[in-house]
């Protein structure tokens, strides 16, 4: 039974496995993998690894192939290389009737190869998808997390990848603020991710001294696979999670309203119930971000 406001068919529709679809296997070229549809992202990226490849898919190991996939999916590539769906070449679907048919921009059933790109929609049952594959050997990962009187400079940090820092291609960043009403307790932690194989920390100058100082910093220079191993996200092993997703301009004055509700809001309504943590992870997308997905055949 689905799990109500985790999917489109809330808990009304049937929800289908496809965890027995777990195929993995690389083309002769190695520059196309064909990924079963029941398949998490660790497993796609420990295959890739051993060729010193990789795949535009998701920044947390245990998250679900097709999940990503057929929701958009934001990726530590996406500005160089945009949606993950935006680097899906074919889909394997099953169509109403019960045939199984593959889909391509190109062939007769077009529309469903342009239907699933970043809108989550189910005109069809996804078993398998061919990805384009890239060379990535290691990545740059640095994680910081500084204390809550230096929430305005880790706001100004922010702003400014925003502005500036996004439009070097090979970066990513996952900025989060999380707050723990009951406990009093704000945290302002930083995910930076670069595609290289040496050190290049000079990119992330403002999230470090003498600019603002960490009162955790941790960094790697690791095959992806290997980073996603220790990397959880925010919120790992919760029993219950909620998301909602908004999007606006990257003003300092919209980063600002989004942080400050956030703090006074948890404060209102959580500060009687312990082990409740709320957030909010500012998503940069970049206009190479925006522009590759047009390039690759537009998005519904």
């Amino acid at each position: 039974m689905p799990i109500a406001g985790s999917s489109k068919i809330d808990a009304t529709g049937v929800l289908l496995s496809t965890t027995d679809f777990n195929g993995l296997q690389l083309n002769g070229n190695k520059d196309v993998v064909s990924v079963g549809a029941g398949l998490r992202w660790a497993q796609v990226y420990n295959f890739l690894a051993k060729e010193g490849l990789a795949a535009v898919g998701g920044r947390v190991g245990e998250i679900g192939v097709s999940g990503l996939l057929l929701g958009g999916g934001l990726s530590i590539y996406s500005s160089r290389y945009g949606f993950a769906s935006d680097n899906v070449l074919k889909y394997e679907c099953v169509i109403v009737d019960g045939s199984i048919v593959e889909a391509t921009a190109n062939d007769s059933h077009s529309d469903l190869f342009w239907v699933p790109k970043a809108g989550g929609n189910s005109f069809c049952i996804v078993t398998r998808f061919d990805l384009a594959t890239l060379k990535s050997p290691k990545v740059f990962i640095e994680s910081s997390e500084y204390s809550s009187d230096q929430a305005p400079k880790f706001i100004d940090a922010v702003y400014n990848f925003a502005q500036y820092g996004a439009t070097i291609a090979k970066a990513a960043l996952t900025p989060v603020v999380t707050i723990d009403a009951h406990m009093k307790e704000v945290r302002c932690l930083a995910t930076k991710f670069y595609d290289s194989d040496i050190d290049i920390s000079y990119v992330w100058s403002n999230f470090t001294k003498p600019i603002i100082k960490p009162v955790k910093h941790d960094y790697k220079l690791q095959p992806l696979n290997e980073v996603l191993k220790s990397y959880q996200g925010w919120v790992p092993g919760t029993l219950r999670r909620r998301w909602q997703v908004i999007s606006s301009l990257a003003t300092r004055d919209a980063i600002d309203l989004i942080h400050g509700t956030l703090i006074s809001e948890t404060n209102r309504r959580l500060a009687d119930r312990a082990n409740a943590t709320t957030g909010v992870s500012f998503q940069p997308l970049t206009k190479e971000f925006i522009r590759q997905g047009i390039l690759k055949g537009g998005n519904p």
